[in-house]
């Protein structure tokens, strides 16, 4: 997605709520992570949106999510090259 949007969305089954946490639902881990991404919450939660802004390098961020049954943290990265 180097110099595009990078989109997560959050599809629930039927009895769920997730949605992102308002304010670290995606979280670049480094200030280089920070700076080579701008993100947005979109859908009231359901979706958040990162400007890829094509800085060459691995970005590692975390995902986290409110809604029941909690979940832990996810922790992946993203690279460009």
């Amino acid at each position: 997605a180097k110099g595009f949007a990078v989109v997560w969305n959050i599809v629930n089954n039927a009895g769920q709520s997730y949605k992102f946490a308002d304010d670290n639902g995606i979280a670049f881990k480094t200030e280089a992570g920070r700076n080579a991404f701008r993100c947005h919450v979109e859908e009231n939660g359901g979706r958040i949106a990162c400007m890829n802004r094509g800085t060459a390098g691995t970005f590692e961020y975390g995902v986290r999510v409110s809604g029941m049954p909690t979940v832990p943290p996810l922790d992946p990265w993203v690279v460009n090259h």
